[in-house]
């Protein structure tokens, strides 16, 4: 009867660094174990590579979180980090900028929408206001098209960011 070797199926090795060999799923041979440390490395790339998998809400998917031989959900808590540490890193004064960018269009957009407001209000209006009213009209929405296009980029990268930097600990082996 020959014995099965334990090594970790990700870097091949016996030992590393004393992080342990874990069984962390269903798998038999020589992909059953893993250590702790290479699994969570490997799960935190994959999640950043298929970024979809992580939710705006900071929930992952199953299929992030599961063995791709057996398809067993790792028992694994998730901790992501926030939105204002993904604005305070270094070299993202960026997307600071899009965030001030932002609360100008809003206020823009409240400015022109108060000075409508007006305009269709006053009952003794020369002709020539309807040029004015057409142009807040548009005025409003530009600063809205601009402003959902900015916010969608903000969020693209936030999430992207917050997928690549999210820690993952898988808590439980299978019995």
């Amino acid at each position: 009867m020959a014995t099965t070797v334990r090594e970790c199926r990700i870097c091949h090795t016996g030992r590393c660094d004393g992080d342990e060999l874990i069984a962390p799923c269903v798998c038999a041979g020589s992909l059953r174990y893993v250590h702790r440390g290479c699994l969570q490395t490997w799960l935190r790339r994959r999640m950043a590579r298929e970024r979809s998998l992580l939710s705006a809400v900071g929930t992952v998917h199953a299929k992030a979180l599961t063995c791709e031989i057996c398809r067993f959900s790792y028992k694994c808590s998730l901790r992501t980090l926030s939105f204002l540490r993904f604005l305070f890193t270094r070299s993202r004064w960026y997307e600071l900028l899009h965030l001030l960018y932002i609360a100008f269009i809003v206020r823009r957009i409240h400015v022109q929408c108060q000075t409508l407001k007006d305009a269709l209000v006053d009952q003794h209006v020369p002709r020539f206001v309807y040029m004015r009213v057409l142009l807040k009209v548009f005025a409003v929405f530009h600063y809205v098209m601009f402003l959902t296009f900015d916010i969608k980029y903000l969020v693209h990268a936030w999430l992207k960011w917050r997928a690549s930097t999210a820690q993952i600990l898988v808590l439980v082996e299978p019995s």
